[in-house]
């Protein structure tokens, strides 16, 4: 039998295996088969992202997810973070302050979330079935429209209690970046948003992701069957370590050991939105672009949006520090003057 047939059989059986537990149509050409099957690591004990993402199965279509529990442990830590800044005198926003700024938080980050993935990585579906916005159990939250959404809430709050946006948007990034580590904890139990093909020894297998042309393939156990995989990054592992675990670090030390909170307000806000999108840029570079979404000058739709709220932030930042001269001025001014 020619080498083409061997290896055509050979494929042949490792598609019939994966299409019932994946549901992909992983067709090739014979050529591309052919490349591949010659790249085909040795079989060893890969780890294999297979979560379960249901906690609990509550009743019916009712059930306690990884991902809702991770909204849910992101807002509390955030609650947390504030309420001890209002005991320990650290903000102008009281209690009430603070619960007002939670209620509008959430509003902002379910509803700007969820716009903001149908507008930036759905709008085709948004336009053919408008009704797909609410249905928020099938999936799809992007962080660029929630940061809107949160941008939103603190100016909405800061003007109805005569308050300063920068000093409230101070307090509040204190607490987002805790809500991005456990979103991207919730991310990798999923087993989705994975990252490109890898062969670096902490790479893991995801047996959701297709098989990506030209790339090593591993053979792996998964619900039973040995099926082919590629090995990949789990970006969201990154994600979560530098969009969340390090800059939520980070923050706290900005606003609890520094003085910028009192001497230039506005300066944490802007200070978060450039090192996100920093963090941000960084980690799409080993994370697969989303199926079906075209990108943008060559770049993810991730990385260009990023680039918008890093341009933001560094607005924000010159806005605060101009503003911080001014009242520095004024105040040298009526010093002199008395």
């Amino acid at each position: 039998m020619s080498g083409s047939r061997v290896a055509n059989a050979a494929f042949s059986c490792v598609d019939a295996m994966r299409r019932p537990v994946l549901g992909h149509d992983f067709a090739y050409t014979n050529a591309h088969r052919i490349k591949a099957l010659t790249m085909t690591l040795p079989a060893l004990a890969y780890f294999v992202c297979d979560f379960d993402p249901v906690i609990l199965h509550i009743w019916g279509p009712l059930s306690l997810r990884w991902y809702g529990l991770a909204y849910v442990a992101g807002f509390a830590v955030a609650y947390l973070l504030w309420t001890r800044a209002v005991s320990q005198g650290a903000t102008p926003l009281n209690k009430d302050n603070v619960e007002e700024l939670m209620t509008w938080g959430i509003a902002g980050v379910l509803v700007g979330g969820r716009l903001g993935y149908m507008l930036m990585y759905d709008f085709g579906t948004l336009v053919a079935d408008p009704l797909s916005l609410i249905r928020v159990y099938e999936g799809g939250m992007a962080f660029h429209g929630g940061a809107l959404g949160c941008i939103g809430a603190v100016f909405f709050v800061a003007l109805r209690r005569g308050l300063s946006p920068f000093r409230v948007g101070d307090l509040g990034v204190m607490g987002v970046a805790w809500g991005l580590f456990f979103g991207r904890i919730a991310n990798f139990i999923n087993g989705e948003l994975w990252g490109k093909p890898s062969s670096l020894p902490w790479a893991v297998v995801f047996p959701k992701a297709p098989l990506a042309e030209g790339a090593p393939i591993v053979q792996v156990d998964y619900a039973g069957l040995s099926i082919m995989a590629n090995l990949r990054h789990p970006s969201q592992l990154y994600e979560a370590a530098l969009e969340g675990l390090a800059l939520g670090i980070i923050m706290l030390l900005l606003f609890w050991r520094t003085g910028l909170r009192e001497r230039v307000p506005g300066l944490i806000s802007g200070l978060f939105l450039v090192l996100y999108s920093v963090s941000r840029i960084i980690c799409e570079l080993f994370r697969e672009p989303d199926a079906g979404v075209t990108p943008i000058l060559g770049f993810s739709r991730g990385t260009v949006f990023s680039f918008f709220l890093f341009e933001i932030g560094f607005a924000v930042m010159v806005v605060a520090i101009v503003m911080a001269k001014r009242r520095t001025r004024l105040a040298d001014s009526g010093g002199r003057n008395s």
